[in-house]
């Protein structure tokens, strides 16, 4: 395997990655949103980790 394969294994993997976590963060988003606008985009944004209260 060539290293320019490898480079764009690794872009794919890491845009995989990124789908997932942001698929983690929707989940939540879309279980305190009613069922009828689940498809739709959510009222609120997703606020950094570092603008959270601490739980």
């Amino acid at each position: 395997m060539s290293n320019h394969q490898s480079i764009r294994q690794s872009k794919s993997i890491r845009q995989s990655i990124s789908a997932i976590i942001k698929r983690a963060f929707a989940l939540p988003i879309g279980e305190a949103a009613p069922a009828s606008s689940a498809n739709s985009r959510p009222r609120w944004t997703w606020t950094p980790p570092h603008r959270r209260p601490k739980s």
